[in-house]
């Protein structure tokens, strides 16, 4: 004869227990997103940064791994911010950033990637477009637009 001190469990105490595995099943993969955002929340937000704009983006890059409720809790901004940020028309100064560059881009590419900024703000005021020179160095940057100077003609001083 079997040992009889185990107690049968009943259906309502099995599905307790299944209920139970699977909330720790879904605490335990809970902490696991939550520590993962919190450590990528440094590389996001630089010191007391209020700027939530990288936050946002973030969120919209990583909204496939996680749910936007839990990402926008954890690394705490509003969920209906973020919605407006999302559905928010691009101010007028994006939009004007982004047609500076296009004339940038072409310059650049007509001129083989030779030009850096100063040249290409040249180019630009002679097309009767005025921007300054640091405005188009922190457009080339965000770009991965840089001058090539090995490209440049040798000039030959004979």
């Amino acid at each position: 004869m079997g040992n009889n001190n185990y107690r049968q469990e009943t259906p309502d105490e099995q599905d307790v227990a299944k209920e139970l595995r699977n909330l720790r099943r879904g605490l335990s993969r809970n902490k696991q997103e939550r520590d993962t955002l919190r450590q990528d929340l440094h590389l996001i937000r630089h010191g007391e940064q209020k700027d939530p704009k990288p936050v946002y983006e973030f969120v919209k890059a990583h909204q496939a791994e996680f749910s936007i409720s839990a990402m926008c809790r954890v690394l705490r901004v509003s969920r209906s911010g973020y919605h407006k940020w999302l559905n928010r028309p691009p101010s007028r100064w994006e939009a004007a950033d982004r047609e500076l560059l296009e004339h940038v881009r072409r310059i650049h590419l007509e001129s083989r990637g030779t030009y850096g900024a100063p040249r290409i703000q040249a180019a630009l005021w002679d097309l009767g477009v005025r921007a300054s020179r640091r405005r188009i160095s922190r457009l080339m940057k965000t770009d991965g637009l840089r001058a090539d100077a090995s490209r440049v003609a040798p000039t030959c001083n004979q």
